[in-house]
């Protein structure tokens, strides 16, 4: 369970009293002619959840993680990050590029008829296998020196074709060739081997020569790289696909002061899939560890599968404007099926973890498809509801209350009467807490109390069903100091009042956990009164 400082947490209201109480009253050098009856105006404190949060962050310099409130107001902390696995990560072609040099000497008048074929293969894992391709976008360089030949040069790709059409194209041999041709809309249907999806190449010279030599060099290249499928169909193969170590700052944790003053509960862990691909995926979540800041490691203990199957999208389903819904998964570590929940009590900064995706884990059941649009998306979440509770926590808080210039200075304090401070408090909170008011020196010594003994100042509001607030609590609280009071501490030069208070989520006899909304808050209207009835001469 995880604990959290609340040290500061009336600090956040009642710091700013000091500024409240300056300037609000002047005592004037005049001869009063009748009772004085000084009060300084009512001042309203108020904090809200998120203005706590903050100043219980380090003073560091730090960036404070983000609170975020559900449709219901109820406030946590999540830290997200996404995986997209693109086709390319699946399925790899090697490009398609081709170069023939052969001499070929010439005697004038003799017939050419030349043919060199080559086989390329398409597919760069032995595994995989390609049984169609619709192309989306490529181009085609060809390329041959020129010969003095009076024929010409055929090229034809039989796997090749568009509308049906094998490509076929030839030039005239003694102008060469250079020519792009875009392969948009193109058809690749391989032939097969044992471990190849290939396409076969010919290029032939047919003509007669013009003139004798010995030196005459059949030249011929062709290349396309980067062809992005319009679609393609065939096996890509039962292989890891992706292998990603990842770590997760954990800044939430890492920008406060713990101890043991709050426990969080109901924290949790998802891994979401999402498959818009015509391909099986096992995605597995592995070596899930949480780091504190002394780089020790934790491992999350669960009793559920890690790895998640999703099914690929038939192809009767799949729409190319996206307009259809993927094969989904997903899995989550809670504090039912594992001690993630518990495992926050090491102060963790980071969580590391692995994503590892495997291609047709139950080997080739159906044909697999791809598009450039394909993609497996996973997404880790860590969700961490603010639900806590305290238990018996000591806070230490002040108020500037500087005895002597509210009076002017202590050779007046023989002729006031009492000081009466006056507090409202309103609690918006889950929490109840009992406090002790004393009278301190600049040194923080205490002189004297304003309380008999510890009060309850701030009550349990009332509670719903749903353990949510639905009424505030209200405490009204007067201290007055005396004459015999107010020469004491205006002799001891009283600075400020101190709060000690132990604060408590118990209710009806036992501690309770309790949710945090965005509407909590708490008040504090505080006044004081000075009387005297000094008559000056």
């Amino acid at each position: 369970m995880k604990r959290i400082d609340l040290k500061i947490l009336f600090v956040a209201v009642l710091a700013l009293l000091a500024s409240c109480m300056k300037d609000e009253v002047e005592f004037n050098d005049v001869s009063y002619k009748r009772p004085v009856n000084i009060a300084v105006p009512v001042s309203t404190i108020s904090a809200d959840y998120n203005s706590i949060l903050r100043r219980l962050a380090k003073n560091d310099g730090k960036t404070v993680p983000d609170i975020k409130s559900k449709d219901d107001g109820m406030l946590y902390v999540e830290y997200n990050k996404d995986y997209h696995i693109g086709w390319a990560d699946v399925l790899t072609m090697n490009n398609i590029m081709l170069g023939l040099s052969s001499p070929m000497p010439l005697t004038q008048g003799v017939k050419i008829n030349r043919t060199m074929t080559e086989r390329l293969k398409l597919n760069t894992n032995d595994g995989q296998r390609i049984d169609s391709l619709i192309i989306a976008k490529a181009a085609m360089t060809v390329k041959a020196e020129p010969m003095d030949v009076d024929g010409q040069y055929t090229l034809s790709i039989a796997e090749l074709s568009n509308g049906g059409r094998p490509l076929n194209i030839s030039w005239a041999a003694q102008s060469g060739c250079n020519q792009e041709i875009d392969l948009a809309g193109y058809t690749i249907v391989p032939q097969h081997s044992t471990d190849s999806s290939y396409l076969t190449i010919s290029i032939s010279l047919n003509g007669t020569a013009k003139s004798s030599s010995i030196n005459s060099v059949f030249s011929f290249s062709l290349s396309t790289t980067d062809i992005e499928p319009q679609i393609v169909f065939g096996f890509f193969g039962t292989r890891l696909v992706y292998n990603s170590p990842s770590e997760m700052p954990l800044d939430f944790f890492d920008s406060y002061e713990f101890n043991d003053g709050i426990e969080f509960t109901g924290t949790d862990l998802t891994l979401d899939v999402n498959n818009w691909t015509g391909t099986q995926f096992d995605v597995k979540m592995d070596i899930m560890r949480l780091v504190d800041r002394d780089n020790i490691t934790e491992n999350i203990k669960f009793d559920i599968e890690n790895t998640l199957y999703v099914d690929q999208v038939s192809h009767d389903a799949y729409r190319p404007d996206g307009n259809f819904e993927p094969c989904a998964n997903k899995f989550t570590l809670d504090t039912a099926n594992s001690d993630v929940n518990s495992l926050l009590s090491i102060d963790p900064i980071s969580y590391k973890y692995s994503i590892l995706v495997t291609s047709n884990p139950k080997g080739e059941t159906k044909e697999n498809y791809l598009t450039p649009e394909s993609s497996l998306d996973c997404h880790v979440n860590m969700y961490i509801p603010l639900w806590m509770k305290i238990t018996d926590m000591d806070r230490t808080d002040t108020i500037d209350f500087d005895l002597n210039s509210i009076i002017i200075d202590k050779d007046n304090a023989d002729y006031v009467d009492t000081l009466s401070m006056f507090f409202d408090f309103n609690n918006g909170f889950p929490l109840t807490m009992v406090t002790q008011a004393y009278l301190v020196d600049g040194q923080m010594r205490v002189v004297d109390s304003l309380f008999p003994r510890f009060e309850q100042v701030w009550k349990m509001p009332k509670i719903d069903a749903n353990k949510r607030v639905s009424e505030w609590a209200h405490v009204s609280k007067t201290a007055v100091m005396d004459q015999e009071k107010i020469k004491r501490c205006s002799d001891a030069d009283v600075k400020k009042i101190l709060l000690k208070s132990i604060i408590d989520t118990e209710n009806a006899g036992e501690c309770q956990f309790f949710k945090f909304y965005n509407e909590y808050a708490m008040k504090i209207k505080f006044s004081f009164e000075v009387v005297s009835n000094y008559l000056s001469d």
